[in-house]
């Protein structure tokens, strides 16, 4: 049975199989009524609650809001969740059209919930994720018992619905880049590249709100991966070294040492693929140089 939220309790279908155990509050208010309720109630002082499993979370935008971010500047409405679980996973948000009006803007926070300048702060800000024609599946990582706050922001009024699904993101989700990485003892992998001020996809352990490339790594045997990054023109840079998309298959992250520099080794547990991410710690513009060492 799907659980679906209100922004007051939790019930199933037509308020059949609700349970002490599954902390579902039953109600009988018409959904319109119940809607406007989340609406009006759901701020950053007074969020909705996401659970701990997999629902469908649904509201209506006003005409006027509070909150603005680095990207959508929304003058209308939002609507706030606030999600803090009990252990570490990747979260997956993908709006249903057939139930959303409005055209809006995503943003997900860590331990703030509010206007964000600099969007340090924001783990995605995307003013497209949200549109009644259907949307991206966009996804973060959410660590044990830290907040997190989802906000629906518009200009206009209207209705939306989405899937919080709590699941590693499909590896399509992260953009992997075209360039493989083969490993070969002794062998050394370097690429550079330059990154444009904004959001990127790959969320991980070590905080990384910035754009990123994320490299295939086709490994023959078990061993060890020595990976340097140098950011440059303010890239901070952030590794990691995982086996899907999300962070939960995370074998390791390093957050820049001095800021300009970063350095992470893990040792591959066998043969298979594997992904080396260069992320970055802010969302400023800048430029990296990234080695992958294979040691003897």
């Amino acid at each position: 049975m799907r659980l679906v939220m209100d922004g007051r309790g939790w019930c199933g279908a037509a308020f059949i199989g609700c349970s002490l155990a599954a902390a579902c509050g039953l109600t009988t208010d018409p959904v319109e009524r119940r809607d406007a309720e989340t609406s009006r109630l759901a701020t950053c002082e007074n969020p909705s609650e996401l659970p701990q499993f997999d629902t469908v979370a649904s509201g209506d935008l006003g005409e006027t809001g509070t909150l603005t971010g680095w990207c959508g500047q929304d003058q209308g409405g939002e609507v706030v969740y606030r999600f803090v679980p009990s252990t570490s996973t990747d979260v997956n948000l993908e709006f249903i059209g057939s139930q959303t009006t409005a055209d809006a803007t995503l943003r997900v926070q860590q331990g703030f919930c509010g206007n964000d300048p600099s969007g340090d702060v924001t783990l995605i800000c995307d003013p497209t994720a949200i549109a009644s024609t259907g949307s991206d599946v966009r996804h973060f990582f959410a660590q044990a018992g830290e907040e997190y706050f989802i906000i629906v922001d518009s200009d206009d009024p209207g209705s939306f619905a989405f899937d919080f699904g709590l699941r590693n993101p499909e590896i399509e989700q992260c953009n992997v880049h075209s360039e493989q990485i083969e490993q070969s003892s002794g062998a050394t992998f370097r690429w550079t590249n330059e990154f444009a001020r904004g959001h990127g996809r790959v969320d991980g352990a070590c905080p990384s709100p910035g754009r990123e490339n994320m490299f295939e790594l086709d490994a023959s045997y078990a061993g060890r991966v020595e990976v340097t990054a140098i950011g440059h023109n303010g890239l901070e840079p952030v590794l990691s070294v995982r086996q899907g998309c999300g962070g939960v298959t995370e074998l390791g992250c390093s957050s820049p040492n001095d800021r300009e520099r970063a350095s992470l080794d893990v040792t591959l547990p066998s043969a298979g693929r594997y992904y080396v991410v260069i992320d970055s710690a802010t969302i400023d513009s800048g430029d990296y140089e990234l080695e992958v060492h294979f040691p003897d």
